[in-house]
């Protein structure tokens, strides 16, 4: 029996099926598997003393599965890292980031390649 291993992507997978009968007559057909969009939480979002403190959860769990972290909506392209999901489902973020210039007031924002859906959280400047 084959096995597939769905890639961590937002993409569809096409997969050709064959089959054949006794004659030997064969036909084939296209079978389309749409992926499911991962969902991505962000528990809790802090900047203290030059430091991120970002932690969250995915639905898709790694290895091979990387969460991005902006400052603001990634449109703003201020991305403050990268990090990898673990075999449970749980990223973290501890570092100063990329961004240099935190105001006050703000959001992150995660992203993944398999996430369609972008979660916002506040987070606490101390």
């Amino acid at each position: 029996m084959p096995k597939f291993n769905f890639p961590k992507e937002n993409n569809d997978v096409v997969l050709k099926l064959t089959v054949k009968n006794v004659a030997g007559a064969e036909d084939s057909t296209n079978v389309t598997i749409k992926t499911k969009s991962e969902n991505i939480a962000i528990t809790g979002a802090e900047y203290r003393s030059g430091e991120w403190r970002i932690d969250g959860t995915s639905a898709v769990k790694g290895p091979g599965v990387t969460v991005t972290i902006y400052l603001g909506p990634p449109s703003n392209n201020q991305i403050i890292a990268k990090v990898a999901v673990d075999t449970l489902g749980a990223w973290r973020y501890r570092g100063t980031g990329t961004v240099t210039n935190v105001p006050r007031v703000g959001s992150v924002t995660a992203t993944s390649p398999t996430s369609v859906d972008v979660p916002s959280l506040a987070y606490r400047f101390r």
